[in-house]
């Protein structure tokens, strides 16, 4: 992240980077293991030859399984977003000394969270667990 904000780029690694953790399905070791290379292309893109096609933000959408675009150094923000909620500032200096580019990923993390959360306390009720 060099940039003093966001790009768009940046804002779907971090949100399939998010995606892959939450959903093991996505993750292209796992997937490799249990499926034939068929079906990774047919069902998933993974070479884009096919049309898949799913919304990554608004107006902007994936062309193959999310678990493709997943980048490890975006992953360790999660990391460091855990800390973000407990109050801890990956820089010196209070809130407002924070790097712009820092303050956008752990607000747009804590969007991102927060309705994955959301959409499993929803799954759990409908099943009947709390």
């Amino acid at each position: 992240m060099e940039h003093n904000e966001l790009t768009n780029y940046d804002l779907v690694i971090l949100k399939s980077s998010l995606e892959v953790i939450y959903n093991p399905a996505l993750q292209c070791s796992r997937c490799i293991l249990k499926t034939d290379e068929r079906y990774r292309e047919q069902r998933k893109g993974c070479t884009g030859k096919t049309e898949f096609k799913r919304e990554a933000m608004e107006g902007i959408f994936y062309t193959k399984c999310p678990g493709n675009f997943y980048v490890d150094s975006y992953a360790q923000l999660l990391d460091v977003h855990r800390l973000y909620r407990k109050g801890i500032l990956a820089f010196g200096g209070g809130l407002l000394e924070q790097p712009a580019k820092y303050l956008e990923a752990m607000n747009y993390l804590e969007v991102l969270i927060t309705q994955k959360e959301t959409e499993n306390l929803k799954k759990s009720l409908k099943h009947g667990r709390k």
